[in-house]
């Protein structure tokens, strides 16, 4: 396929349309197509609770439901009996059960890595349990709970919750080796979830299992590479407890400091009650943002402000409920960095009913800085929401609101959203953003068509708004193909097409294409490429990038570098970068992130950091960051991540620009 490299406007931008259009459309006829099903299983309650040690005793589970398979979750057909997986589940008063068999021919080969709770677990044998209690086939309100081969477990739970373990919820998960795989059993108690006070549920589930040294996946439910919410399984007829007696849940923190000769005490309480079984609210007075590690924002070039997440534990808390605007849209109506400290912040976020959620918040200052969010959002189904927002903040003694909602409705592969939003200073015009968007979804394809504008004043005071004063449109298309055999494991292409112009000139703000692929192969060695030819108020970026990864799939001895090269504003332009990580004997980590950017100047940036894992709780870290800014370093001790309480050491500013002479002492109480 040849793109023309010029200025892409009128008729050569239609032209570029349609031969993306047709690219996209030839490759996904070429994907597998399935009459993807509605599995359904039967809601057994157990008379005696199965014993969680990770051993199929005899007779504990012959009272649950049994899947005798999972499917394959790209071809759809069930695996060789050889790396069959048998699933158990069932219920009582107090939690929910889960087993899974996974039959494996060769047990050497098993994959088992991380240690800490709550890691990414890329490459190994791992098990999953997905359910929705509210039954309303859509993500929103998804709970995750994965577990791999040695115990580890990390859970997602909907709408997202802070890192200390009594707010996250406690259960319980135990493995074993066996001669022909690897067993687990899951026992996860009901007062962890959030549910409908109801006598009968039908529930949203899915049990998927992964493959580490080949990265297959089988599940139960939607066998697809691109998943759907209203294909998940559904879990028939189960009655639920009582939910549990609402009780208030406080976390407190005592931090000491010393630097450059001063001495400070610090102290903060949240505290967090549950209005019902599915809404929240929660109180954080003086919280500690200095001592959370913060990440460090890249030096690959950018055009714009780097959107970052924020690792913050006040925000992550329900931070699902505060997603205003659909991220690949004009922007995001909240940016929850606009807030960069506070001293007393409120929030209540969750679900009104099963389909009306909420969520508000409230942020202020001793010296009178305050912001306000709230949202609410009626996810009729999976292929159906609306959701309305409004923000008002008072920052510097400048007043700012904003308000706006979207509307999204999908028919099968057909999808439409619109999304507006309004802002204005006190005394000022209102001025406006928004976003039309079609999408077409097919297994392993994704395309869509979007209309943008952005007035040229509009600055809403807590949103990330990367591009003002344009009005244009996008055509983007994301394909995926997965293989089972040969040389290759998967590919995914990412192609975007766009013509922005500004209101009053007409001058095209932005125009051209850019494409970037990933290829892997069943080695484990991964493959990127990346073409931009786009303008720039007449300016043109001409990149072509190349990027090799060995050991995609696992962190533990990965070394992956990246190179790209061409003009940036119709100046050279060169960026290159290596990433290693790497683990030595059983428990000690390291790794090294080094990047160079040519473009007027040299922009260099080494990122050193090294970890020892002495148990899933107990951790020594270092890391030393050379930026423009200065170089960094900080030694941090943690006790943390199982109930009780915990210990932090600190020895610098983890956040600062430049090393300081600074020792922090901090504990946690929860209570």
């Amino acid at each position: 396929m040849t793109l023309n490299s010029g200025s892409v406007s009128g008729g050569t931008f239609l032209s570029v349309l349609k031969k993306l259009f047709h690219f996209c459309v030839l490759a996904g006829l070429t994907g597998s197509c399935l009459a993807d099903g509605v599995p359904r299983l039967e809601a057994k309650k157990l008379s005696l609770a199965p014993t969680i040690d990770g051993v199929l005793s005899l007779g504990e589970w012959e009272m649950a439901s049994k899947v005798e398979a999972l499917r394959d979750r790209v071809t759809g057909q069930f695996p060789s009996s050889e790396y069959r997986t048998e699933v158990y589940m069932g219920y009582n008063k107090e939690a929910i059960y889960v087993a899974f068999y996974c039959h494996d021919s060769e047990p050497e080969k098993i994959v088992g890595r991380e240690i800490q709770p709550n890691s990414e677990f890329r490459g190994e044998d791992t098990v999953t349990v997905d359910l929705n209690l509210f039954g309303t086939r859509a993500y929103d309100q998804l709970n995750e709970f994965i577990v791999n081969s040695i115990g580890t477990q990390t859970e997602r739970i909907a709408g997202g919750r802070s890192s200390k373990r009594e707010w996250r919820g406690l259960w319980t998960a135990k493995t074993s080796k066996v001669a022909d795989g690897w067993i687990c059993e899951i026992a996860i108690p009901w007062k962890m979830l959030n549910f409908p006070e109801k006598k009968r549920l039908d529930v949203d589930l899915n049990l998927i299992r992964k493959q580490g040294r080949t990265l297959f996946e089988q599940s139960l439910a939607n066998y697809r590479p691109n998943p759907l919410p209203e294909l998940q399984g559904v879990w028939e007829s189960v009655e639920p407890p009582a939910p549990p007696k609402a009780k208030p849940q406080f976390l407190a923190y005592s931090a000491l400091d010393t630097e450059g000769g001063t001495v400070t005490l610090r102290q903060g309480l949240d505290a967090k009650y549950a209005f019902t079984s599915s809404l929240n609210g929660l109180v954080s007075v003086s919280p500690d943002f200095r001592n959370v590690e913060d990440v460090i924002a890249g030096n690959d070039f950018v055009r714009v402000e780097r959107f970052l997440n924020d690792p913050r534990p006040f925000f992550q808390e329900g931070s699902n409920f505060f997603e205003l605007t659909d991220r690949f849209s004009f922007g995001r109506m909240f940016y929850t960095r606009r807030i960069s400290q506070f001293d007393i912040g409120m929030k209540t976020f969750g679900l009104i009913n099963p389909k009306l959620s909420v969520g508000a918040m409230h942020t202020s200052t001793v010296e009178g800085e305050k912001s306000t969010v709230v949202k609410f959002a009626n996810t009729i189904s999976g292929t159906q929401s609306q959701r309305a927002f409004f923000t008002t903040t008072n920052l510097g003694g400048v007043e700012n609101s904003s308000f706006g909602g979207s509307i999204n409705k999908r028919w099968d592969t057909v999808g439409l959203s619109m999304e507006v939003a309004g802002e204005k200073n006190a005394g000022s015009k209102l001025d406006t953003a928004g976003s039309f968007q079609v999408s077409y979804n097919r297994p392993t394809t994704y395309l869509s068509a979007r209309y943008t504008w952005v007035s040229p004043e509009f600055g809403p005071s807590l949103g990330f708004v990367p591009w003002r004063d344009r009005k244009g449109f996008n055509f983007a298309a994301m394909l995926n193909r997965n293989w089972r055999s040969g040389i290759f494991r998967d590919y995914g292409i990412f192609a975007i097409a766009s013509e922005y112009r500004t209101y009053d000139t007409n001058e095209i703000q932005e125009g051209g294409y850019s494409i970037s692929g990933d290829l892997s192969t069943m080695s484990d060695l991964g493959l990127s490429l990346v073409r931009t030819s786009q303008t720039f108020f007449g300016k043109r970026d001409d990149i072509t990038g190349f990027g090799l990864t060995f050991n995609k799939s696992n962190r533990f001895k990965q070394l992956g570098f990246y190179t790209e090269s061409g003009t940036r504003g119709d100046r050279p332009s060169s960026y290159y970068s290596l990433n290693g990580t790497f683990r030595i004997g059983n428990n000690f980590d390291i790794g090294l992130r080094q990047s160079l950017l040519e473009l007027d100047g040299t922009d260099k940036q080494t990122i050193l950091s090294a970890l020892w894992q002495k148990s899933n709780d107990t951790t020594i870290s270092t890391r030393i960051a050379t930026t423009p800014g200065g170089t960094n370093a900080y030694l941090s001790f943690r006790k943390a991540g199982n109930a009780g309480a915990e210990y932090y050491m600190i020895l610098g500013d983890p956040n600062a620009l430049s090393t300081t002479n600074r020792l922090s002492l901090k504990a946690i109480w929860a209570f």
